[in-house]
């Protein structure tokens, strides 16, 4: 099993990193592999809805040359995400906000005019 921790915190010996310590320790006891990914540290462009990550199933595609297809990669590539976070204004930090954005807008594919398949029912969509 591998796990996925991305990182919301600006600071390095925050509250964020201090809840996950014990969290991390228990991987580390039990040999599981994980990535710790700080997205402060990343560049992340905003989304602009240009909707390029819909053209092609195979690929992350999107139109920025950032840290995005890195991240993406590393999420696909694990079975478990976490996502750890402050609260700033009553929503999780700019760089989680921009990475959830670009990692949900480009894992979910646009179908354009074709019927795609209901995510609910296996079925295509009427």
């Amino acid at each position: 099993m591998k796990f996925c921790i991305l990182m919301g915190s600006p600071r390095k010996n925050g509250n964020t990193i201090e809840l996950l310590k014990p969290f991390i320790e228990e991987l580390t006891i039990n040999n599981i592999q994980y990535d710790l990914i700080w997205l402060q540290d990343k560049q992340i462009e905003p989304c602009t809805a240009c909707r390029n990550c819909q053209k092609d199933w195979t690929i992350f595609g999107c139109q920025y040359s950032d840290d995005m297809q890195k991240i993406f990669d590393k999420v696909l590539a694990s079975d478990v995400i976490v996502l750890a976070t402050p609260i700033y204004s009553w929503y999780c930090t700019p760089p989680m906000k921009s990475m959830l954005d670009r990692l949900v807008y480009g894992m979910n594919k646009f179908y354009g005019e074709k019927k795609g398949p209901s995510l609910w029912s296996n079925k295509k969509i009427p």
